[in-house]
């Protein structure tokens, strides 16, 4: 496709009877097991008229293969946002001065193939968390594709509580090589303000309580099915990127302080791609924070639940909250699980680990020595 072919996502044969679904997120609201859970069924939905999204391009040139037939394939937000990158509205012409550029021009031309696929009565299905927090000029310029396009726009979104949302950044800080939680509080980043600038762009954007999601027999991925028309006990869901127990989380904690990432978001410097996984075996507490942890945030908390109530709902709110205390506990159960931890890390990880139960661990006299004994073989 030629540079000067870039009016061809706009400007291609009548789709009055397409659509498309733009499942936008918000963030920490399930949308990997909704993006891995339709990206698996693709067959099952098409069934139903329903085509999820392809944008192949780049990955080839993907490091690491385990991201790329997991993640990548499944989740449209790199694509998209590289693709409306590489677009200048203000000029009309696509920018392709480098290779993010190139590539994003390349996304650019499987949108179209995307739009252009598509037979009367058919929906093409989108979804990326991170196309909610998109720039407002490039959210106009999404629309502004589908409407040259005569694509029938629905925008759905999923809102988490405040309390619960922070909690939940909390630990996916930590799991992304974090000492502890650190919540950005800039308000472009604040849920309220990136459903306001969703609300005047895509006026009908379908907002939902991830509370509500999270009651459906089959979770947020079959409430977001069972949502767009595709029967959910006709698919296998897929479940992604799920919680940490507080022991897990904590431990990572404490290797990211002991070996600290070279970036803000990257993994600690001797944990190797496959090694965070072992982290799920173990199992015990629910993942909280303190009181003290909230402390800083509660304005933020308190002005956001009260907006969510006036233009959103009381369901979108806050109705309790639970705090832990101290460090989490380590019991008999975690022994045979921490070995299979132990067998599957980096040598100096389990270094490490093995210094936290000498000096940090929480757990009975009993259980504390076992640890300890198999820490030192």
């Amino acid at each position: 496709m030629r540079d000067d072919d870039i009016e061809a996502p706009i400007s291609g044969a009548l789709k009055s009877e397409t659509s498309v679904i733009l499942h936008m997120g918000l963030n920490k609201t399930a949308s990997s097991s909704i993006q891995a859970t339709a990206h698996s069924n693709r067959g099952v939905l098409k069934r139903y008229g329903i085509h999820y999204a392809r944008f192949a391009a780049g990955q080839e040139k993907m490091l690491i293969r385990l991201l790329q037939k997991r993640w990548w394939a499944a989740n449209h937000s790199v694509p998209l946002v590289r693709a409306l990158e590489s677009f200048d509205s203000s000029k009309n012409v696509a920018v392709t001065n480098n290779s993010r550029q190139k590539l994003g021009f390349s996304y650019l031309g499987e949108l179209k193939n995307n739009i252009d696929a598509l037979k009367p009565g058919e929906t093409l299905l989108i979804s990326g968390e991170s196309i909610g927090t998109l720039p407002e000029d490039k959210l106009r310029l999404l629309k502004w594709i589908f409407d040259e396009a005569k694509v029938r726009q629905r925008v759905i979104l999923y809102v988490r509580a405040p309390f619960e949302f922070f909690v939940s950044l909390n630990q996916q800080h930590i799991k992304l090589g974090l000492s502890k939680g650190l919540y950005c509080s800039h308000r472009k980043f604040w849920a309220s303000e990136q459903i306001k600038q969703i609300q005047g762009i895509f006026p009908t954007a379908e907002f939902i309580p991830f509370a509500v999601a999270k009651r459906h027999p089959d979770g947020p991925a079959g409430h977001f099915l069972e949502t767009i028309g595709a029967p959910p006990d006709q698919v296998r869901i897929r479940k992604v990127n799920e919680s940490l127990c507080r022991q897990a989380v904590e431990l990572l904690a404490y290797i990211n302080s002991r070996d600290p990432a070279e970036t803000i978001t990257g993994m600690s410097r001797n944990m190797r791609p496959g090694d965070f996984s072992a982290f799920r075996y173990l199992t015990g507490e629910r993942y909280g924070v303190t009181e003290k942890e909230i402390e800083p945030f509660e304005d933020y908390l308190a002005e956001q639940n009260k907006w969510f109530r006036e233009n959103l709902g009381d369901e979108f709110t806050d109705k309790s909250r639970r705090y832990v205390c101290g460090e989490a506990t380590w019991c008999a159960r975690n022994i045979p699980e921490l070995k299979k931890v132990l067998k599957r890390v980096n040598p100096p990880i389990r270094k490490i680990i093995a210094e936290y139960f000498e000096h940090k661990a929480v757990a009975p006299r009993a259980v504390s020595q076992n640890l300890r004994g198999i820490l030192r073989r």
